[in-house]
């Protein structure tokens, strides 16, 4: 994760924006994909991030980090338009029906996934990233850290800690498999 977190990809570049996007789930608990690109300024109150994820309707109230400040300090420097407007710039006024939002997302999903893929070439990572290893990442690494697996569970907004074990355990058993592959 440092490695990745120490990347610095041109500011211009869409390298840039799914880095941020990578280490901002990461930083904020791994919140998923869908709940970021969702997220309005009026979401961040007193260094705080206020949400309600999509799949559970689980309330959120998460401390911002200072790597994490930093990003909204960019984003809000370039594309801020209210409080009401989208912290970042993948959903739009445009995007009205819940097809055009969907398929917005999942394309843009999809590029940065293909730009996380990128990242992890240029970093020599073993596992490929996507947004969803920033999640996994986040709640391994918590995991290693002694953090029991309850509260994990709750930072994540899984039903159960059953829901958490199976989940650090399927991530356990990539990781393991792709440094297997590495061997060939």
């Amino acid at each position: 994760m440092m490695r990745i977190a120490q990347f610095s990809p041109n500011a211009k570049s869409r390298l840039f924006h799914s880095h941020n996007y990578f280490m901002f789930s990461y930083y904020c608990g791994g919140i998923n994909f869908v709940d970021m690109v969702n997220l309005r300024w009026s979401n961040i109150q007193s260094g705080r991030l206020l949400y309600t994820r999509q799949k559970t309707g689980e309330d959120f109230n998460i401390i911002l980090l200072p790597p994490t400040l930093h990003i909204l300090e960019h984003y809000k420097q370039t594309y801020y338009l209210g409080e009401e407007s989208f912290i970042f710039p993948i959903l739009s006024d445009f995007h009205k029906t819940p097809k055009q939002i969907s398929d917005r997302i999942h394309k843009v999903n999809g590029q940065t996934n293909d730009d996380l893929k990128e990242i992890g070439k240029l970093l020599e990572i073993g596992v490929p990233l996507t947004t969803y290893v920033a999640r996994h990442s986040f709640a391994t690494i918590q995991k290693k850290s002694g953090t029991p697996t309850s509260i994990i569970s709750e930072m994540m907004g899984h039903d159960s800690e059953r829901t958490t074990r199976i989940y650090l355990d399927t991530f356990g058993n990539d990781v393991l498999d792709e440094v297997m592959k590495a061997l060939m």
